[in-house]
């Protein structure tokens, strides 16, 4: 699968480096880290350049660059932290509704 390969990945950061470290288990090997990235937009720029594979968020497929190919991961365990971000003031009556349902807590 990805064990051997050269792989883009973001700048290690502490919630990177736990997925990094997550996959490495499941593959049972080390990574072969080839680049890394400070950014989506370079780990993606990097990739359709033809030096490695990136591990990337499902909804950036939607950034089309050419020379590059999504597919998607059957990993059922695999998953991401989500962080909602937003402006301080929403001045959007529809936005703010949306807000504060989505920052309800059950």
């Amino acid at each position: 699968m990805l064990s051997g390969e050269a792989l883009i990945l973001y700048e290690a950061h502490d919630e990177h480096e736990r997925l990094y470290q997550w996959l490495e288990q499941k593959l049972g090997d080390k990574l072969h880290v080839a680049h890394r990235g400070a950014s989506t937009l370079s780990v993606l720029a990097i990739a359709a350049t033809g030096l490695g594979l990136a591990l990337i968020p499902s909804p950036l497929q939607q950034v089309t660059i050419p020379g590059l190919a999504y597919r998607r991961l059957d990993e059922p365990a695999l998953h991401a932290n989500l962080m909602l971000v937003r402006r301080v003031v929403e001045p959007n009556q529809t936005v703010a509704a949306f807000l504060a349902l989505a920052c309800r807590t059950e």
